[in-house]
């Protein structure tokens, strides 16, 4: 599950995690979990679907899901979520509504039975999501071009070419940085805000694995 918006390096490192989040979630991603913390919301949070939007697009905000995390302090402060969600600020009530007030709330302090509790909650809310989306993950112009480099790929290398290392290490393909290049500098202004921030937001991509052996 990558994430997006780790930007405290360079430019160049910038585009290239942007670049590698997208390779690695093709065909496209079913979710994009947004992660905050309960009485903690910060002007890059704020402005997470405004963000989502300018890279993806604004059709992007109907896979979009909230993940709240530290139930256990609220619950410490005598605090329900309904509460905390009647006494929200503008700001999140805003983000909330543009990703269709959807949102799990995450007990960090969860024993393994509450956890799993927790995993199957999200995967329901997922699942919901991607009914409502015809069962079709998220795709735009940069996927439809990721897939079509990539089927380039695997023809040429006669499907030998390897994703990702056992260090983790992901290989782009050769033209996937220009490909995500060219599409982040008609959002130039979007790219320079985004290299400024402090890098402290949480955006991960959910998405289902595809087993290349049915796609060759």
């Amino acid at each position: 599950t990558p994430g997006f918006f780790d930007t405290k390096g360079s430019t160049k490192e910038t585009c290239q995690e942007i670049a590698r989040s997208y390779q690695i979630t093709l065909p496209g991603p079913h979710a994009f979990l947004i992660v905050l913390e309960f009485g903690r919301f910060t002007i890059q949070e704020e402005r997470a679907a405004e963000w989502i939007s300018e890279i993806f697009g604004k059709r992007a905000l109907n896979y979009c899901l909230i993940i709240f995390t530290g139930l256990d302090n609220l619950m410490a402060d005598d605090k329900t979520v309904d509460k905390f969600l009647e006494q929200r600020q503008p700001g999140l009530e805003r983000l909330m509504q543009q990703c269709g007030e959807r949102y799990v709330a995450v007990n960090n302090r969860a024993n393994i039975r509450e956890k799993n509790d927790i995993v199957k909650l999200i995967l329901e809310k997922v699942s919901a999501m991607i009914l409502a989306n015809n069962e079709l993950p998220y795709t735009n112009w940069v996927y439809t071009q990721l897939n079509i480099e990539k089927e380039n790929v695997y023809r040429e290398t006669h499907g030998t070419f390897k994703l990702i290392e056992d260090d983790g290490t992901i290989n782009l393909f050769p033209q996937t940085e220009k490909i995500v290049v060219e599409a982040l500098l008609s959002q130039l202004t979007f790219l320079q805000e985004i290299l400024i921030s402090q890098g402290e937001l949480q955006i991960c991509l959910f998405f289902l694995p595809v087993h290349e052996e049915a796609k060759l």
